[in-house]
């Protein structure tokens, strides 16, 4: 049903305002969404190429959405294991990411996670763990210490590095991450103040 609705907006939008209009290419994308929960990759990869094509000479090649269906084709390009040109996708949106919002902001953060995957993947695990750490200081510096985000970051950092056999850094980073779940169920859920009798 969902396809359905979204061919007729295609459609609606083809006759309305053309080929080369963002809000064709925002349905393309959505399209490509669906194609990816379907998980059809390379029909969504070709949605999210058409939406990429129509973003840049719309926005020019440094613009937030452009790096934002970058990342799209990026994650279609890892689930078929091409992960060098996964990989290219994100290092170009990195730079796009940095150039808009600033090297440690939160947007950065998340194509760095997305790289280390990537680069873990492609068994390059030292690039990996310097993605990691990358995605982790920046993630810290944009949203703060005690974001509920850095656990499951710190986790998979953990992981890697257990890998590369570094054990007791492995340790450090699940007790960081742990610290970091404990406080935050604290906080959603505080105890309640004992009643007193007057």
């Amino acid at each position: 049903e969902a396809k359905a609705f979204l061919d007729r907006a295609a459609t609606l939008w083809l006759k309305t305002v053309g080929l080369e209009h963002p809000n064709y290419a925002t349905t393309l994308s959505n399209l490509g969404l669906l194609a990816n929960r379907e998980r059809h990759r390379e029909k969504a990869q070709k949605f999210f190429e058409a939406a990429l094509t129509i973003h840049e000479a719309r926005f020019g090649p440094m613009h937030p959405q452009v790096a934002s269906d970058l990342c799209n084709i990026a994650v279609e390009l890892y689930y078929r294991k091409h992960y060098d040109e996964a990989l290219t996708r994100y290092q170009r949106a990195e730079r796009i990411q940095e150039q808009v919002f600033g090297e440690r902001s939160l947007q950065v953060a998340n194509v760095w996670r997305n790289m280390a995957i990537a680069y873990e993947a492609s068994k390059q695990l030292n690039e990996s763990e310097q993605a990691f750490s990358k995605a982790i200081e920046y993630l810290q510096t944009a949203a703060g210490a005690e974001n509920p985000q850095l656990s499951p970051w710190l986790h998979e950092y953990a992981d890697l590095l257990r890998k590369q056999r570094h054990f007791a850094q492995a340790e450090q980073a699940e007790v960081e991450a742990v610290r970091i779940e404990v406080r935050n169920t604290i906080k959603s859920n505080p105890k309640p103040e004992s009643g007193r009798a007057d």
